[in-house]
């Protein structure tokens, strides 16, 4: 997958920005607040549809501008063009999302269309935050390579809402038959989650044991561990695992009556990451932490590519923070090689490229200008 051109008009501090990009290594170079993560922020946009820092699109348009628009032309691995629009109105309080002039009624069904991996640094939070972090970490991969996991993250999410408001109405009996018919659709939904989560990690284990070892040369080991919020095995059939979690649900109704709130099922999931047998966040430095995070990313591509059978976008923000200069240069030179690659930095120092193969980007207040790759190399 590449993207040949964007064009951001109102978003963020960005009024009017058009850059064509090179289809290999993008590197936007700037301060801090002049508009570099904005325009990673616009590319992420076009492949999921929102934003992955604002659930509201009114906190993307520009001030006193009432309106953005995002377009983009991508060409995929067998070469076919589309041209990608979205578009927020404030007013009308309404987005559009366009593919080659079609408008797009249901947005679920442009995720993995445009496979793309980001890092920015709020994702550290999936190796030292909580676990609704790496739930939508792995959301996020399961949902580009399969469309029914979006309907069911959807579906469960409705039920889940339904059923917690009947729990936390306090001015109705709450009962087992009461609850049931949401208690059967989450378990339904929920079902279908699990199922696919456990199935994710199973693959993905070995892509982060490799994905690791290609960018350090220190004996560290890698591991993921799913841990749902009940008891399963590798081997457990859809039909196995909705059984456990109903019979799950029956056990703590007791509980959840009284805390009026649901405690059971995939909104509390939890995935447990490890180096060398250790909990990650009971001992590891930033630079580990770091280090691990990119793992994940790399992994995760490596996981979009072979699932989608097309070759995802990286979007890499602040990159090189927190790794030191030789484990730095390894990552920048393993992301590099893969795909089209977009990376920001405060700093105008890079590991040296191939001068055709390159663009680089000066960003200053919401402004970009291409500059000449020799000072770079």
């Amino acid at each position: 997958m590449i993207l040949e051109r964007a064009r951001l008009k109102n978003f963020r501090n960005h009024n009017n920005t058009e850059i064509y990009f090179s289809p290999r290594v993008n590197i936007f170079i700037g301060q801090n607040g002049q508009g570099k993560t904005n325009i990673l922020e616009a590319l992420t946009y076009l492949s999921l549809t929102k934003s992955i820092f604002s659930s509201s699109d009114l906190n993307l348009v520009k001030h006193n501008t009432g309106f953005f628009n995002i377009d983009g032309s991508f060409y995929d691995d067998r070469q076919i063009r589309f041209n990608v629009s979205a578009h927020y109105s404030e007013k009308e309080k309404r987005k559009t999302f366009l593919i080659n002039s079609a408008p797009i009624k249901k947005l679920s069904t442009v995720i993995g269309s445009f496979p793309v991996v980001a890092l920015f640094p709020e994702h550290l939070k999936i190796t030292s935050g909580s676990p609704a972090e790496r739930r939508k970490f792995v959301d996020i991969a399961l949902s580009q390579t399969d469309p029914l996991y979006v309907e069911s993250l959807l579906k469960y999410k409705k039920a889940l809402q339904q059923r917690n408001a009947l729990l936390s109405n306090k001015n109705i009996f709450v009962s087992e038959e009461t609850l049931e018919p949401w208690s059967e659709q989450i378990i339904e939904h929920g079902t279908e989650i699990i199922f696919e989560r456990n199935k994710f990690f199973r693959d993905f284990e070995k892509e982060i044991t490799a994905s690791y070892k290609k960018i350090t040369e220190e004996n560290e080991s890698p591991s993921v561990k799913y841990k749902p919020t009940f008891e399963i095995s590798d081997v457990d059939t859809k039909k196995v695992i909705a059984e456990k979690f109903r019979t799950a649900l029956n056990k703590i109704f007791t509980t959840e009556k009284k805390i009026r709130t649901s405690i059971v099922g995939p909104h509390r999931d939890d995935i447990e990451l490890l180096l060398n047998g250790t909990k990650l966040n009971e001992f590891a430095s930033r630079g580990q932490h770091k280090t691990f995070l990119v793992a994940l990313k790399n992994a995760e591509f490596a996981y979009l590519k072979h699932r989608t059978k097309e070759t995802p976008i990286l979007i890499l923000d602040d990159l090189f923070s927190e790794l030191d200069e030789n484990r730095a240069k390894k990552v920048f030179e393993n992301f590099t090689s893969q795909g089209q690659t977009f990376v920001t930095s405060a700093q105008n120092i890079f590991y040296k490229t191939n001068e055709g193969d390159t663009k680089i980007f000066i960003v200053e207040n919401g402004s970009v200008k291409q500059e000449e790759i020799k000072n770079y190399a």
